[in-house]
């Protein structure tokens, strides 16, 4: 057995990986956000090594900003806020 092997194999797999978040990212954005949120949630727990939550703050996703396509500013649940009400 070769050194290529393992080195070749690793490299596949972190391929693979890649592609299935790029696939996840641009398939189901908002289940990947609530991961994303509960992953960085759980790093964040208190009595966590510092580096350990330096991690936690690197992945928790950046607050969403509501803006005037997606509701204005009633939280960008996609309704009609110019009726008086969200939905």
């Amino acid at each position: 057995m070769s050194a290529w092997i393992p080195f070749e194999t690793l490299l596949l797999a972190l391929l693979f990986f890649a592609s299935v978040l790029v696939v996840w990212r641009t398939v189901h954005p908002d289940s990947l956000r609530r991961a994303r949120t509960d992953l960085a949630l759980a790093l964040l727990a208190p009595g966590r090594a510092r580096w350990v939550k330096a991690l936690g703050r690197r992945i928790a996703p950046k607050p969403r900003v509501a803006d005037a396509g997606r509701g204005g500013t009633c939280g960008g649940c996609g309704g009609d806020s110019s009726k008086g009400g969200c939905g």
